[in-house]
């Protein structure tokens, strides 16, 4: 695979943020209690979770393959998408808490609270061990 296609590739994959997504599938796993709600949840959340292992081993793969220039496009890649995660605007709902949690949702600020705790606990740790030197200050506080 030519290395522009790597670039893109993996660029896109983490826009989708999916190491996140599997972080916030398992909080909205946990807050259900409909059982139907928390089945389809369980089944994200394994799914996310093997999306994000997936973008995470294609990194590793991509930068042994095309080394510097990978992995500064990689490290550009998550810089570009803990910023634009954080720049999510927050709503607040007119709802029943009770009955939205039941059902496995969370509010904007439940979801940017579970993506800030994501950021600096699992994305800052394995980004910084697999980039090393090459990842800018990065953590939740960097894009506030």
């Amino acid at each position: 695979m030519r290395r522009r296609r790597i670039h893109g590739r993996y660029g896109r994959r983490w826009r989708s943020r999916c190491t996140l997504g599997a972080i916030l599938a398992t909080e909205q796993l946990g807050r259900a209690t409909d059982g139907a709600a928390a089945s389809v949840l369980r089944r994200i959340a394994r799914d996310e979770a093997r999306h994000a292992e997936l973008a995470w081993s294609f990194a590793k793969w991509a930068i042994e393959q095309g080394g510097d220039a990978v992995r500064d496009a990689i490290a550009s890649a998550v810089e570009h998408a803990v910023s634009e995660t954080l720049r999510t605007p927050i709503v607040t709902y007119d709802v029943d808490l009770a009955t939205w949690h039941a059902h496995g949702r969370v509010t904007c600020a439940e979801a940017h609270a579970v993506a800030l705790q994501g950021i600096d606990q699992v994305i800052v740790p394995c980004a910084r061990a697999l980039l090393g030197s090459r990842l800018g200050r990065l953590d939740s506080r960097a894009f506030a």
